[in-house]
């Protein structure tokens, strides 16, 4: 079994190896943003009209499986995220306009796969490693309607199933739902696909509908072989002028036609909700809490049910205004002979280091991986160096 100083000394060696780094890079950073370092599925580019931005985050760690799983083992991951963003109306052009375009590099020992052998992937930036086009996409904001339009290489996740206070966490279930991801063939990282975004706003109230290509790894065949179609309806609970809420509930179907595509169904439905909630606001801490669950009981899905919830605190010590914690349980049900659920408790701090930099050493505690029921419970620690220049 493994014990607590192995545990602590995995985390002493990895932070002391990373600390230094950020005093590298600060001669490049020098008119970085003083916004917390985000993790990296939040959006790169700010919202803010400017006629030209640009982003480089760059996200590094160390995952090592520290008992359980199929095998103990540390490897690396490395995700390169460049982004740039023009908007029309600072370039003298027509009001609302804006075209964005991101790349990633990404480099990974896919420690879900290769170690854990989870179905939840432990980090949500592995992938098989790759460099190419992220997004690519043109929205036009109307402001006589509260409205707009998206298109191109989208990432719906930026857009769908979104929950501000389990940003942190780096599970990927945290993100977009394995009733979704593992089920079908979705338009989100590491390779978004052609996708048709419509929004509009009437008070407190959002509207979302997007339409996707079925396979997003053949960004050619765009519609020919079928679409994946997602509605989300939310709520904004406000007080005075600031937000304390999201209550969200949204509704998927996938179908498709293309042979190649033999281990994934021809039809699929599913449906999720989210609540995200302020508790507490008291100068620099604010204290929120997640609940999600998603659905899609198609006898053919690996992952029928989901759930999953958790909490986020910003300044935990007074003395560390900027720093995050975060907890997060996730549970996915598993359907396969003998199977069993797979449950993930997830403890993550967010050491805020520099004002582009930030390290965050994260724990994960994985239930049944894989839904196996003859390897042990792994215990997965995770080290994060994060880097953003503006």
């Amino acid at each position: 079994m493994l014990t607590a100083s192995r545990t602590i000394g995995f985390f002493a060696a990895t932070l002391c190896s990373l600390w230094i780094l950020p005093a590298c890079a600060a001669s490049a950073a020098s008119d970085a943003t003083d916004d917390v370092a985000a993790p990296a599925r939040h959006p790169l580019i700010s919202e803010t009209p400017s006629a030209f931005q640009w982003s480089l985050h760059l996200d590094s760690e160390a995952v090592s499986d520290r008992d359980g799983g199929l095998r103990r083992g540390t490897v690396s991951d490395t995700v390169a995220h460049a982004a740039m963003a023009m908007d029309t109306q600072p370039l003298g052009l027509w009001a609302g306009g804006r075209f964005a375009a991101s790349a990633l590099h990404i480099r990974s020992g896919e420690p879900s796969r290769n170690y854990v052998g989870s179905l939840q992937a432990v980090s949500n930036i592995e992938a098989e490693p790759a460099t190419r086009l992220f997004q690519l996409w043109y929205r036009q904001q109307f402001d006589w309607s509260e409205s707009q339009l998206k298109a191109g290489l989208i990432d719906m996740n930026q857009d769908f199933m979104a929950v501000d206070s389990a940003g942190m966490l780096l599970n990927g279930s945290f993100g977009v739902m394995p009733t979704l991801s593992a089920d079908v063939l979705a338009s989100i990282y590491p390779e978004p696909g052609f996708g048709i975004e419509a929004a509009a706003v009437r008070g407190r109230w959002q509207f979302q509908l997007g339409l996707f290509q079925p396979d997003p790894t053949d960004r050619g065949s765009l519609f020919q072989h079928g679409q994946l179609l997602i509605g989300e309806v939310a709520y904004e609970r406000m007080a005075g002028e600031e937000s304390w809420g999201h209550y969200k509930f949204g509704v998927w179907q996938y179908r498709q036609t293309d042979p190649d595509l033999v281990h994934f169904p021809r039809d699929d439905a599913g449906i999720y909700g989210i609540v995200d909630q302020t508790l507490l606001r008291h100068g620099a801490r604010e204290l929120a809490v997640f609940l999600q669950g998603g659905a899609s009981p198609d006898a053919a899905n690996p992952v029928p049910y989901y759930v999953g919830a958790g909490l986020q605190l910003q300044a935990p010590f007074h003395a560390r205004p900027r720093d995050l914690f975060a907890a997060g349980v996730a549970h996915a049900h598993i359907r396969e002979d003998d199977a069993a659920a797979e449950t993930v408790y997830e403890l993550s701090y967010l050491i805020h280091v520099y004002r582009f930099a930030s390290l965050q050493p994260d724990l994960q505690y994985v239930v049944h991986p894989g839904g196996q029921t003859d390897i042990n419970d792994a215990l997965v620690a995770i080290v994060r160096l994060h880097l953003e220049f503006d």
